[in-house]
């Protein structure tokens, strides 16, 4: 008898240790599936309230209990946002700065970053830690220089004075350089061998082998002209040459109590980034890791 007990403990103790691990593991992941459903919450709750709000005829939007789903549904609130302020203007601004961004960014970049990573010449590592350096500086010491320097120039309410300080950054050339750093050597090697110049390389070769890191930096381009609010702040005083993101700031002053035009422009604004990134996440995850490249 004592030696069948000793056969059942004999077997019965992996089998246990078996069930408290994964006893462990299944809490654990059920912790983590609630600390992520809470962060959810958090995140949609106040996007759903902005397109519920703007939706909701103007009886309901301060009823309490509020009212999470709009009866009826109106689009009021977006005619009357129409009306007080020019919202396609604001619309237009924002295309043409965010447009010119995306291609002076992808272009300015794209060469920073090839030259870089593929040439060598004295001072190019002391040129690249310059431009790591410059992302280390916050906007908002640069923000007095960059004012000053436009109105020297008489960039104050233009397009570029806008977008010139986003036309290229140390972020996009990083991103760059280290993508390109992972491309074969034989394949530009070859070409100039069959008499292919520098910027035929550039152009003809690289870019088209590195779709994925270009489509990736004209996403962050894209984000970062979209939703940039501080600068053209600053460097715009003329309603018609204000972008999105400051023109519905002008509401402050209009609608201090109807917040239903507030939320239906801000609904749009946000619209565009959201069908944006539901539809290339990937990409904005490429070119995250596209920095990660040991060079």
């Amino acid at each position: 008898m004592n030696e069948l007990f000793k056969f059942i403990k004999k077997i019965w103790n992996p089998i246990g240790n078996l069930s408290r691990y994964r006893f462990r593991r299944i809490i654990l992941q059920l912790f983590k599936y609630i600390i992520l459903i809470i962060l959810l919450l958090v995140i949609v709750i106040p996007i759903y309230w902005v397109f519920s709000t703007s939706l909701k005829p103007a009886s309901e939007i301060q009823a309490w209990p509020p009212q999470w789903i709009p009866q009826p549904i109106t689009l009021e609130s977006y005619r009357y946002a129409f009306r007080l302020l020019p919202i396609g203007r604001f619309f237009l601004n924002s295309l043409i700065v965010t447009s010119v961004v995306i291609v002076s960014n992808i272009v300015t970049c794209s060469i920073a970053g090839y030259t870089l990573a593929r040439k060598r010449f004295l001072g190019r590592n002391f040129i690249f830690g310059l431009i790591l350096s410059s992302m280390m500086v916050p906007l908002h010491v640069r923000v007095i220089p960059m004012y000053l320097m436009s109105l020297k120039l008489g960039l104050e309410n233009t397009y570029p004075g806008i977008f010139l300080p986003i036309a290229s950054t140390g972020f996009g050339i990083f991103m760059m350089r280290q993508f390109f750093i992972t491309l074969p050597g034989e394949v530009m090697d070859a070409a100039r061998i069959d008499g292919c110049g520098e910027w035929g390389i550039v152009f003809r070769i690289v870019m088209p082998m590195s779709k994925g890191a270009v489509s990736s930096l004209a996403l962050f381009a894209l984000v970062w002209s979209f939703e940039d609010f501080l600068w053209p702040l600053i460097i715009t005083s003329s309603t018609n040459m204000r972008p999105l993101q400051v023109g519905i700031t002008l509401f402050l002053g209009l609608v201090v109590y109807e917040w239903g035009p507030v939320m239906a422009t801000t609904a749009l604004t946000i619209t565009p980034m959201i069908i944006i990134y539901i539809l290339l996440q990937r990409r904005f995850i490429e070119g995250i890791t596209a920095g990660a490249v040991k060079g």
